[in-house]
């Protein structure tokens, strides 16, 4: 028998993996969401070793390195918008609880 809570599982995995695709010129206009699978994997820092932006009209995500990252060193990304990342740890903490569940 299929789980009637399958389609819901799916929702919330889709949610918290996806990302906004932001315009090229400016990259703060939200065009879209998508779904990047190997880019979903990189772990979070709020003080992070790198960034993502998008190309071809949000075809493509780039990760591209803010920060010198040493052979081996994780590459990291902040799941919070740049502004964010600049409020004081409890609301960090809250915006990534509330918007990303842990």
């Amino acid at each position: 028998m299929r789980n009637p809570e399958e389609p819901f599982r799916i929702d919330r995995c889709t949610v918290r993996n996806a990302f906004v695709i932001t315009d090229e010129a400016t990259a703060t206009r939200r065009v879209a969401h998508g779904l990047f699978p190997a880019a979903a994997m990189l772990s979070h820092s709020c003080v992070p070793a790198a960034a993502i932006c998008f190309a071809d009209g949000g075809r493509t995500l780039l990760v591209r390195a803010i920060s010198d990252i040493p052979k081996g060193g994780e590459v990291s990304v902040s799941y919070l918008a740049e502004e964010q990342l600049y409020a004081p740890w409890a609301e960090r903490t809250a915006l990534l609880r509330d918007g990303h569940h842990f």
